[in-house]
């Protein structure tokens, strides 16, 4: 079986949400680098009705990506007042909205179809 393949992710949200993404990707280590971080004009205009969104760009190791990012996602949305956000390959984008119902596993279900679309 073939290493699996890094890949750059972006994430969209509030500026507190991206701001707290960034401290825990930057605590990993080798599996994730944070490329840059910072306000963004939302280019979707989905209206998330934010003061200000911002962005962050990593690159994510493919032993990474199958499951430490879903559990690091889905437990910063839970713990968040952010409840939206927008994760974005270079082949795809999705939004990942937290609601009482939400799994770890859908999270996981969501990252994953995003980035097959592009392998």
């Amino acid at each position: 079986m073939s290493p699996l393949p890094e890949i750059q992710i972006k994430f969209l949200s509030s500026s507190e949400f991206i701001r707290e993404l960034e401290t825990d990707f930057r605590k990993v280590g080798e599996e994730v680098k944070v490329i840059s971080s910072g306000p963004e004009k939302d280019p979707t205009e989905l209206d998330f009705g934010l003061n200000e969104v911002a962005a962050i760009v990593t690159i994510i190791q493919g032993s990474f990506y199958l499951g430490e990012l879903a559990f690091k996602l889905f437990s910063a949305l839970k713990a968040s007042r952010e409840k939206t956000v927008v994760v974005q390959t270079p082949f795809h984008r999705a939004e990942i909205h937290a609601h009482n119902d939400l799994t770890q596993e859908e999270v996981q279900r969501i990252l994953k179809s995003i980035i097959e679309l592009g392998q």
